[in-house]
């Protein structure tokens, strides 16, 4: 997935990538909770704040469409992989 989203970003479609994102790091909490029996907050609470934060912003942002990236700043390819990265440490943590 995360190579997914870095093609759509470097393809100048960072709606996309950031929607692929989502749906990522959706999918894997889900995943978690039903292997663990728990709730996706509690999951999230055992992380440490900064990846609980960062997993928390990823799930609940809204859907966005390429229409919308008018609204959004244009978005640096290192940034987003650094952010990508980010992500990636995080979810390997539950």
């Amino acid at each position: 997935m995360s190579e997914e989203a870095r093609t759509a970003i470097r393809s100048g479609k960072p709606m996309l990538a950031l929607s692929i994102m989502k749906g990522w790091v959706v999918q894997e909490l889900e995943e978690r909770a039903k292997e663990r029996e728990e709730g996706v907050d509690e999951i999230l609470g055992s992380l440490d704040e900064l990846c609980s934060n960062l997993l928390n912003a990823v799930r609940i942002s809204p859907a966005l469409t390429e229409d919308m990236g008018i609204f959004v700043p244009k978005v640096n390819e290192d940034e987003f992989d650094a952010l990508i990265a980010r992500v990636e440490s995080c979810l390997a943590r539950l």
